[in-house]
């Protein structure tokens, strides 16, 4: 569920090769704060000739599948999200990856709300 439509984002690859790439995400991706450590975009121009990253649909294909965080609310969800609703977001860069260790705990806002979150799972970033 989303407060608004898509804008594209970069996201900064593992390899460690400051390689970063186009990523498509919803606005308030951005607001996903882990231990004090903001989801926002990685600093630092465009990879040339590179595809985006991917966020949703199969791992199977070819190309960049994000790493992904999931959370949960620990307080009263915003409006329109379901309590005990499990959310996935890509971490935008490494370093904000490293800090979301299962327990960890943080902020998400959504349309104007700062709800409570915590780290409940991780999945790898997949290049293919």
């Amino acid at each position: 569920m989303s407060a608004g439509g898509f804008i594209v984002s970069k996201y900064e690859l593992t390899a460690g090769e400051e390689i970063r790439v186009p990523i498509r995400v919803q606005p308030e991706t951005l607001t996903l704060t882990i231990n004090a450590i903001a989801n926002s975009a990685p600093a630092g121009a465009y990879t040339a000739h590179m595809p985006s990253a991917r966020v949703t649909g199969g791992r199977r294909g070819l190309g960049i599948f994000a790493r992904l965080v999931r959370f949960e609310f620990t307080a009263t969800p915003p409006t329109g999200y379901k309590e005990g609703e499990t959310l996935s977001l890509p971490a935008l860069s490494p370093e904000f990856y490293d800090e979301c260790t299962y327990g960890a705990t943080g902020t998400y806002t959504v349309a104007g709300s700062t709800v409570a979150v915590r780290v409940i799972g991780t999945t790898a970033e997949k290049i293919r």
